[in-house]
């Protein structure tokens, strides 16, 4: 495990681009697009991620979400996506993601989504193999990271809500719901007492969600977030990363890798 010390300096969101890499991407971009391309890394069970964002929504003006004369909280969305199907990240951007701050997660080949990556200035991307087992855990955990250690802070968010490309999110009604719930650390729905699933195939059809004994020797998993939609506080964000990741096992879910444990002050509803 690298020593914490060491690690909070090689996190540190002012690590950009070595020289080496600009050399290897002169011909690829323009000069004055290619800083907003940083870089950044994070370790969980014992591996070290890499990951590429781009600062680029950090110089927009998001408009001030009001409920009446009342202004409602912030929130900086994180859509898990496939690298491989762009047209729904598009509509995201012509739809419900227009006038809010969403970040796209991608993994995969990096010349794939380069192009895009620079272009729309709204993407994480983790170099890792993209395919549903492997990656959804690390771009989950690198948004968590990002968003609780550099986005909330440069566009002054009150939460972070992570989604997936296939859900429609009602940004202004769901900043209503965490002003009314008493702005909780916490909003979703929250799992608890859940058992892996240790059959292969399900009526002939191999599960995608099926985990074998060695990956995951427990019986039941921890509480957890529901993976389909959940907003959590800048608080319990950084509470999580600074308290509780290190000691994070491997789980080879997105769902059940955001354990929830609670600083005792923290508030839950859902």
């Amino acid at each position: 495990m690298i020593p914490l010390a060491s690690l909070w300096l090689r996190c540190h969101p002012s690590v950009y681009a070595a020289k080496s890499f600009i050399e290897r991407r002169r011909n690829h971009f323009p000069m004055t697009r290619l800083w907003t391309i940083c870089l950044s890394v994070f370790v969980y069970a014992n591996q070290t991620y890499h990951y590429r964002y781009s600062s680029k929504l950090f110089s927009k003006n998001f408009p001030l979400v009001r409920d009446g004369k009342e202004s409602l909280p912030s929130i900086i969305f994180g859509v898990c996506a496939n690298a491989a199907k762009p047209i729904r990240r598009q509509a995201i951007r012509k739809s419900w993601g227009r006038d809010v701050a969403v970040y796209y997660l991608v993994a995969g080949n990096w010349n794939g989504i380069s192009e895009e990556f620079v272009k729309q200035g709204d993407m994480l991307w983790v170099d890792i193999p993209e395919d549903y087992r492997n990656a959804l855990t690390p771009k989950t955990l690198a948004f968590l990271y990002f968003g609780s250690q550099v986005a909330m802070t440069k566009l002054s968010a009150d939460y972070i809500f992570k989604t997936d490309e296939d859900v429609f999110i009602n940004a202004t009604k769901m900043s209503r719901e965490l002003m009314v719930n008493d702005l909780p650390d916490y909003y979703g729905l929250l799992r608890n007492d859940t058992a892996p699933i240790r059959n292969v195939t399900n009526h002939g059809i191999t599960s995608k969600w099926y985990i074998s004994v060695e990956e995951y020797p427990e019986d039941i998993f921890p509480p957890y977030a529901h993976g389909t939609g959940y907003a959590i506080s800048k608080k319990f964000a950084i509470c999580h990363w600074r308290r509780f990741v290190w000691n994070l096992k491997n789980h080879p879910t997105d769902h059940t890798t955001t354990e929830v444990n609670w600083p005792e002050e923290a508030t839950y509803r859902g």
